[in-house]
């Protein structure tokens, strides 16, 4: 019992340096913004035990993305999500299903991976007596917008692609709710189907190449695959996927 009990208490210390810890406090205190609740996040998601927020590289409607010192992301998602999205433990459950197909040797091209996920309970301000906050550990994906500044492209020019990207993840939405597709059809005969609809219009994705239209089509597609073609999961946009590698573009989804 006494060697059980001082394994636990090592695992419970915290193995990373105090300047380290003030550094992750400072970060989440920009994002939280109210006294108290960094280091209530801090204390409660067990990751910071083993690791420290190095920087934050991304945001969206209710979602932060932190860069950590191991080189994996962060993902912090609240629950003041636009009306219609779902609840924060549904996405919590979505990352369980991802982790467990990564972990049980059932992974999907396109699928991010998952090492660790959960919900958390802070105090938040005077209406809202309790706040609920999710959080996922996932690989590092190069986003669309990174990739292109890698790619030394203009920036009024990859701001055109978002419009086209977007308007394609729109219309791929609006097929998907139209054409009850099956569990048995794969991505490519959706993209067939697809691309032979009205839904799709090249003038809409005037801005994308040939070749990223394909990938992104590709992408989107299987990625709606994967969630058996529920065209209401995974806030897409061109903000929250990217690319594997500058290298290996295999389009990723991050936000489910």
């Amino acid at each position: 019992m006494k060697l059980i009990l001082e394994s636990w208490n090592k695992h419970l210390k915290e193995n990373i340096s105090e300047d380290q810890k003030q550094q992750t406090l400072r970060i989440l205190n920009n994002w939280f913004g109210y006294k108290g609740v960094p280091e209530e996040v801090f204390q409660k998601i067990p990751i910071f035990r083993d690791t420290f927020i190095k920087k934050r590289i991304g945001s969206g409607t209710a979602a932060t993305a932190f860069e950590l010192g191991n080189g994996n992301v962060l993902r912090l998602y609240s629950n003041n999500r636009y009306i219609g999205h779902r609840s924060i433990e549904e996405e919590d459950e979505q990352y369980e299903k991802v982790m467990s197909r990564t972990f049980g040797g059932s992974s999907k091209k396109g699928d991010i991976v998952v090492y660790s996920h959960g919900v958390i309970e802070i105090e938040s301000d005077i209406d809202e007596p309790k706040k609920k906050v999710g959080w996922v550990e996932m690989n590092k994906v190069l986003t669309l917008p990174n990739y292109y500044r890698y790619m030394n492209v203009p920036a009024y020019i990859w701001e055109d692609k978002r419009e086209s990207f977007d308007n394609l993840v729109y219309d791929i939405k609006s097929f998907l709710s139209d054409f009850s597709l099956t569990e048995d059809e794969d991505e490519w005969e959706a993209i067939e189907q697809f691309e032979n609809s009205f839904y799709f219009n090249k003038y809409r994705y005037e801005h994308l190449t040939k070749k990223e239209l394909e990938i992104f089509v590709s992408g989107i597609l299987k990625h709606f695959k994967i969630n058996n073609w529920d065209s209401s999961l995974g806030d897409v946009h061109f903000d929250n996927v990217g690319f594997l590698s500058l290298y290996d573009h295999t389009l990723v989804v991050f936000d489910y």
